[in-house]
């Protein structure tokens, strides 16, 4: 393609290697809140040996030590009591039947997986928003090169116009639109400048660094075709859906409110502990309890409350209900996004395409105008605006390559296959 002898390289200090899988790994060493994800899954894994726990006998020790010392009177006599008593034991406390702890322990691990799926899911909008990111800075930089040089042509044939205009040969109306022309391609350019270092800024902020960023990267001129062989069918993409974190969050919702309902019934149930000890006292003033051995199996059932267990059943099953519902309803929205972004991705496949024989067609105009030039058959002014045509190709070009990749990277975000295809992308690079 043409490209190549007009897309001279930025030249910038490099702070470190920025290629897009070192670009990626910053980001997500970086981010603070994947770390705060992480420290929430080790606090679901303590949640899971907390409900454990209860499995095991609960031990505990006590001692006292009791200082008394007062008088009774009586019509007869009066008794004074100077008494020291100490108290020490050991209680031990064992479930024996309490069904709602496994539940307990169910509902823990069902919520250590929601934690790892919440950080799966911000994951991957990440590895999505650094893509494109990157991606948009690849894209802005070649555009601003076009822009700059389509404002320095409508400078010349502005200057051009109003050289012609002294001798007559152009009217007043002509440098007028000529004006109106330079002004709007300042414009552009003040304009793309400003959404190239946006998008620098935007990086710097995913990555959290204030180190200096460029890409030495052009996206490929065939990236369509590429894309074309990579691509999988529409089918296949959809049965993927079921991959994307938010789908399988919601499917573990569904089995979150199916346990509460189990774990409400249980409150029917009755709980059986087993409660032993062993205590011994010694006092100067009365008489000991002494070497006391005690064992109990304790039975709790709950006869009536009011009805509030089974109310806690019946909205759990409501829960219930809604969960599935929702489970329902994120698959369909993610089939409907899916559905919009492949419609998108056919369609600039075909612009790229279009835009490729764009290209070929002003070029080949701009070599004819340079040839009639230089036998006087056009101006100055004509050539110049035939050279604008073939920079604005060249823009209208890198643009729909960025959509096209934008696209691309959609659907292998919501199909969960962004981070297992993100080598490929270096393959869009050159």
């Amino acid at each position: 393609m043409p490209t190549k002898k007009l897309l001279p390289l930025l030249i910038f200090s490099l702070a470190y290697s920025q290629d897009l899988e070192n670009v990626l790994n910053t980001a997500i060493k970086n981010n603070y809140k994947i770390k705060s994800y992480e420290h929430t899954i080790k606090s679901k894994e303590y949640a899971i040996k907390k409900a454990k726990d209860q499995l095991y006998p609960s031990v505990s020790v006590y001692a006292s030590f009791t200082r008394e010392k007062y008088e009774e009177e009586y019509p007869y006599a009066t008794y004074k009591t100077n008494d020291k008593i100490t108290t020490y034991g050991i209680s031990l406390k064992q479930n024996i039947y309490n069904p709602k702890i496994f539940a307990q322990i169910k509902d823990a691990k069902l919520k250590k997986k929601i934690a790892f799926l919440d950080k799966e899911a911000f994951t991957l909008n990440l590895y999505q928003n650094v893509l494109n990111t990157y991606f948009e800075i690849i894209t802005n930089k070649q555009c601003l090169i076009f822009y700059k040089k389509r404002k320095e042509n409508y400078k010349k044939i502005l200057q051009d116009i109003e050289e012609r205009v002294k001798y007559k040969y152009a009217t007043i109306t002509d440098l007028t639109q000529a004006k109106s022309n330079y002004y709007i391609s300042v414009n552009d350019y003040i304009r793309a400048k400003a959404q190239y270092e946006n998008s620098i800024k935007k990086l710097q902020l995913l990555l959290l660094t204030q180190k200096t960023i460029n890409i030495p990267y052009i996206t490929k001129d065939n990236i369509d075709e590429l894309i074309k062989k990579m691509m999988l069918p529409y089918e296949k993409y959809k049965k993927m859906l079921n991959n994307n974190p938010t789908v399988k969050q919601a499917k573990i919702y569904v089995e979150i409110s199916k346990n509460q309902i189990k774990a409400n019934k249980y409150n029917l149930y009755p709980n059986i502990t087993l409660n032993a000890g062993y205590s011994n006292s010694n006092s100067t003033d009365s008489v000991p309890k002494k070497h006391d051995y005690k064992a109990s199996i304790n039975f709790n059932l709950n006869l009536y409350n009011g009805g509030a267990i089974r109310d806690s059943i019946s909205e759990a099953k409501q829960l219930y209900l809604s969960a599935i519902n929702d489970y329902e309803y994120q698959k369909n929205s993610l089939e409907l996004d899916l559905n919009k972004n492949w419609g998108n991705l056919l369609n600039y496949l075909e612009i790229v395409k279009s835009d490729k024989q764009k290209i070929i067609q002003t070029k080949d105009y701009l070599q004819k105008a340079k040839e009639s030039y230089k036998y006087k058959l056009i101006t100055l002014s004509d050539y110049y605006k035939a050279e604008n045509d073939y920079f604005q190709a060249l823009i209208n070009f890198e643009k729909d390559k960025f959509n096209l990749l934008y696209y691309y990277t959609a659907i292998l975000s919501e199909t969960g296959l962004i981070k297992k295809e993100i080598k490929k992308f270096n393959y869009f690079l050159k």
